[in-house]
């Protein structure tokens, strides 16, 4: 699907995010960010999440909870973005991460092993 991203505009405009996610199933988005460049805030199901992103790079969905509804948003953003995260982990803070990377996943992979404020690790695709 790709990101729809408007030529006037250096980032992804909310109302952007919001009608990509209502794409793929995602209706109930709220966003609280002008423009994601590279870091957003909105809301879904009630629960707020971050989203940091930069096209065809990076993108990482961040909430509290590692639950059904960061599930949703992990394979909704997947969708989008044509490609899955390739790790999640927790912050010292106890946020749950998931993490994508489309060119240096192995490379950004052993930095975030390294990283003393990241906890539980998992790599989720090769």
């Amino acid at each position: 699907m790709s990101e729809t991203i408007r030529s006037n505009c250096e980032g992804w405009h909310w109302e952007d995010v919001t009608s990509d996610l209502k794409k793929v199933g995602i209706s109930n988005v709220k966003m609280h960010s002008q423009i994601v460049d590279p870091f957003g805030m909105g809301y879904t199901d009630g629960e707020p999440f971050t989203i940091s992103w930069k096209r065809n790079e990076l993108l990482m969905i961040t909430m509290r909870q590692d639950n059904a509804t960061l599930t949703r948003l992990v394979d909704a953003f997947s969708k989008i973005v044509e490609y899955k995260p390739f790790c999640k982990y927790t912050d010292f803070g106890g946020m749950k991460t998931y993490e994508w990377a489309k060119e240096d996943a192995k490379e950004r992979y052993i930095e975030i092993s390294e990283d003393i404020s990241k906890r539980n690790l998992v790599r989720l695709v090769k």
